[in-house]
């Protein structure tokens, strides 16, 4: 197993994939928060099969200690939440890191050699309709947060709150608990923090209310809608039901 550009993505019986143990020294989070990131994803059985594999590794003091070996899929699907520039800096790298890895995997067969094997040109040809089918799905996962998306209608934080059964207050609380937004001394009107503001997230909006009273509320966009529903999911308040 050769580690490549220090990510930690290796080849291993024929798959390339990343220990959880790396996602979480690059990315600067607890090792235990990505092994519950990774139990908390709401995904298929067939699915988890395929790209996340348990494993085991012996700690400092002797004692073996779960991790998880994941595909480029599964290593997608769990890094879609982690947000903010550095965070999006790391999953290029590591994306270009199993791409690289698969290239150094990929034996060069000539044209003449495939037409005289047929047997492994239809191998290599199952690989290539494979790996294309992966770019594909890559791409339309990337697109849910890194700005392809419908900013047609905005939703105010009560709206969003109504559909979790709980108070505008109480969400805005939880936001500004986990970094997401704050308010500025001496204002009403939340602000997203550095990480988030060039995410497409929300924006502030001046919204009319009863009696034609005009403020400014931060509103949030349905991209944003879907970060803070997926949030949620990984951080589980007691108050939240998924």
């Amino acid at each position: 197993m050769n580690n490549l550009i220090n990510l930690g993505v290796v080849e291993q019986s024929g798959k390339i994939v990343v220990s959880s143990r790396d996602v979480a020294r690059v990315f600067e989070k607890q090792h235990a928060h990505i092994i519950r990131d990774v139990r908390d994803l709401k995904i298929s059985e067939e699915f988890s099969l395929s790209n996340f594999g348990e494993s085991n590794y012996t700690d400092t003091r002797g004692k073996l200690q779960p991790e998880y070996l994941m595909t480029r899929d599964g290593f997608t699907i769990l890094a879609m939440g982690y947000t903010g520039e550095k965070a999006m800096q790391f999953k290029e790298a590591y994306i270009n890191a199993f791409n690289e890895m698969e290239r150094k995997l990929q034996q060069p067969y000539s044209k003449e050699f495939l037409l005289e094997n047929p047997e492994i040109f239809l191998e290599v040809l199952t690989q290539q309709i494979a790996l294309k089918k992966q770019n594909e799905q890559l791409m339309l996962t990337a697109a849910k947060y890194e700005g392809h998306t419908n900013t047609n209608g905005l939703y105010k934080i009560g709206e969003i709150a109504k559909e979790l059964g709980v108070g505008a207050r109480t969400l805005n609380k939880f936001l500004r608990d986990c970094r997401v937004q704050y308010l500025p001394n001496g204002s009403k009107t939340w602000r997203l923090y550095s990480e988030y503001e060039k995410s497409d997230f929300a924006v502030p909006r001046i919204v009319k209310l009863d009696g034609n009273r005009e403020i400014v509320l931060l509103v949030w966009t349905p991209k944003g809608r879907d970060f803070i529903f997926d949030l949620l999911d990984r951080e589980m308040p007691d108050w939240y039901v998924a």
